[in-house]
C-alpha cells in the first residue's frame, strides 16, 4: 500500500512539473466587425487580440493586409502595434463593397497566427 501512494505522488507531482501550454493569440474584437456593413470606407482598421502581440525592434512582424472584391491590394499608410492591437490607417477613399481583412501576427508565445474576416461598405449618401 506504502508502494501506491508512493507511486501516486511521484506521478501527480511529475504532472504538476509539466509546463502549461499556452495559448496561440485569438481574434477577439475587430474594426469593422466581421461580416458587418459600414457606411464609407474607415480611415482605421484594427484587429484586437486576447494576448498582446509580439513585437521586434526594426522588425514588422505583425501586418494587416485588406483586398477589395476583385482581390486588388487596399493600400495602408500606417499599421502599428499596441498591445493586444494591430492597428491599419487607410488614406480616404470612397470604396464600397465586400472587403477581405486578412492578417498574420506573433503572439506572445512566439507563434505566427494568421486569419480573415470579411465587411462590406456600403456607400455615404
Amino acid at each position: 500500500m506504502k508502494k501506491l501512494i508512493t507511486t501516486i505522488l511521484v506521478i501527480t507531482g511529475a504532472i504538476g512539473l509539466v509546463p502549461a501550454a499556452q495559448a496561440h493569440a485569438t481574434l477577439t474584437h475587430s474594426y469593422p466587425v466581421a461580416n458587418k456593413t459600414v457606411t464609407g470606407m474607415p480611415t482605421k482598421v484594427w484587429l484586437e487580440f486576447d494576448d498582446d502581440l509580439l513585437q521586434i525592434a526594426g522588425k514588422t512582424v505583425d501586418v494587416i493586409t485588406l483586398t477589395d472584391s476583385m482581390g486588388m491590394n487596399i493600400p495602408t499608410t500606417k499599421q502599428y502595434v499596441g498591445g493586444a492591437r494591430l492597428t491599419a490607417e487607410l488614406p480616404a477613399s470612397k470604396m464600397t463593397g465586400r472587403i477581405k481583412m486578412s492578417w498574420r501576427v506573433v503572439s506572445n508565445d512566439g507563434h505566427p497566427v494568421s486569419g480573415s474576416i470579411y465587411f462590406t461598405v456600403k456607400p455615404k449618401k
